[in-house]
């Protein structure tokens, strides 16, 4: 027997080895199909046996019931925003979503509330002395920038602005 040298011995077991990995690889690729039948099988008495079953039946029982309270909570709060005029990007309003935590929609719903509680006190006696006194914080501050100065200006946008709601300048 004759001796190899160092870079033989390394070229021999290369190939050697890609020759065996590869005939392992192809026996792998046969053997998966085979192992994937046999465990899908022996799932359920894989998942019996580890005592798991029962929990993720219950799990996803629990699952269905959070996806259909959280869209039935978000589509509440987004009913509630149409009947107040609350667009949906609104500065200071939530946006729910089916991941929002308890504390978010919480926070959601208590924002309405305190919505309807301003709306609903604006027709007090308290709410219309507020309203008084916008209207007059309104009017002096038109008057300090010279609205007085623009009076054909002035009757001219306050026509346009008459019926819209919005403030009249001056007023």
């Amino acid at each position: 027997m004759s001796k190899i040298s160092v870079q033989q011995r390394k070229y021999f077991t290369e190939r050697i080895q890609n020759a065996i990995n590869n005939k392992i690889s192809v026996l792998k690729h046969k053997n998966a199909s085979r192992v994937t039948k046999m465990g899908n099988k022996q799932f359920d008495n894989y998942l019996n046996e580890i005592e798991i079953k029962d929990q993720l039946d219950r799990f996803k029982e629990v699952q269905e019931e959070y996806n259909e309270l959280s869209q039935n909570i978000s589509l509440i709060y987004s009913n509630i925003k149409k009947a107040l005029n609350i667009s949906n990007y609104e500065s200071g309003w939530k946006t729910l979503y089916k991941q929002s935590e308890h504390h978010e929609m919480l926070e959601a719903f208590r924002r309405c509330c305190e919505e309807v509680a301003l709306q609903d006190s604006e027709g007090s006696s308290l709410g219309k002395q507020i309203e008084i006194l916008e209207k007059k914080k309104r009017a002096a501050t038109d008057v300090l920038h010279g609205i007085n100065e623009l009076e054909g200006l002035t009757a001219e946008v306050n026509r346009i602005l008459k019926g819209s709601d919005i403030p009249l300048l001056g007023e």
